[in-house]
């Protein structure tokens, strides 16, 4: 699925991004590929591998990160993601949009692997559901990215962008049911 920059513009079009995202009970793995001019990009010095573990951490959304929103389908409540290229990673569970933020432990520490190619920024990630309630139901999802700028600007990209800003956790961009 191909991901949209919110506005377009000289710097947006260097870049190309598009994801995948499976469900198999209570797994889930995704996959983000960013073509172009990574070498713009501001990346870490070292990238995510299977055989590591990255940390959970706050504000990862501050650089370059992708993430995945999952809404429990039928519920306002929904879970967001966010993965760095360098491993670490955060997970929260919010009551509605905006509100009643917490970290969760529905799902354990998601395996990440990033590779960075000559034009290609590849990001997996397998996510295991932990909490029972959650095996079952159905997902409504948004695949999003932030890409981060060696100048500090900041692209925004999601597979739907439904307000005049970008705003990955409006409920009307949870496009793919899983």
């Amino acid at each position: 699925m191909e991901l949209k920059a919110f506005g377009k513009d000289k710097e947006t079009s260097k870049f190309t991004l598009d994801a995948t995202i499976q469900r198999q009970r209570n797994k889930i793995e995704i996959t983000y590929a960013v073509h172009g001019g990574i070498q713009a990009l501001a990346l870490p010095s070292s990238f995510a591998r299977l055989d590591s573990d990255g940390f959970r951490k706050d504000l990862i959304w501050h650089h370059t990160c992708f993430e995945v929103f999952l809404g429990i389908s039928g519920s306002p409540e929904y879970y967001e993601f966010n993965f760095g290229p360098n491993g670490d990673w955060a997970l929260y569970h919010f009551d509605r949009i905006r509100e009643g933020m917490k970290n969760s432990d529905a799902f354990q520490a998601p395996r990440l692997n990033c590779v960075a190619e000559a034009n290609r920024l590849l990001l997996t990630a397998e996510l295991i559901s932990v909490a029972p309630a959650l095996v079952g139901g159905s997902f409504d999802a948004n695949l999003t990215a932030i890409l981060e700028l060696k100048s500090g600007r900041k692209l925004y990209w999601a597979l739907e962008h439904p307000d005049s800003r970008p705003n990955f956790h409006h409920r009307t961009g949870y496009v793919v049911r899983i």
